[in-house]
């Protein structure tokens, strides 16, 4: 099955979205900010990014700076944030507000970009 890394510190938001992930069969990686998800990627094959924008040390614009320009990451990225969508970046596949989505919408989301894996 595939792998999901998770960029967020909010625990009240990433655990149960965790849990939910594994019981769909998705192996799940979790960094606190963009330093850690940096390092889980140069060690682990990642198939799709859950990423908050949010964050202490590293932030997520310069997390997707890093992930594009120096890893080269093809990895597709989904944006959950509760910052403004206009904020979209190119460089993601999805932009979607926290407070507006489900878990299974998230979810169905997700298996939109890993169909065969």
């Amino acid at each position: 099955m595939a792998t999901v890394l998770i960029v967020e510190d909010e625990v009240d938001y990433r655990d149960p979205l965790v849990k939910r992930l594994e019981q769909e069969g998705y192996t799940v990686l979790c960094a606190e900010d963009g330093a850690g998800a940096i390092e889980l990627i140069k060690n682990n094959t990642v198939d799709i990014i859950l990423l908050d924008l949010i964050l202490p040390r590293m932030d997520g614009v310069e997390f997707l700076f890093i992930l594009k320009n120096e890893l080269k990451s093809e990895a597709p990225v989904i944006i959950l944030s509760n910052l403004d969508s206009t904020a979209h970046n190119s460089e993601v596949a999805e932009y979607l507000v926290k407070a507006n989505t489900t878990m299974e919408e998230l979810v169905n989301k997700i298996a939109t970009y890993l169909p065969h894996k």
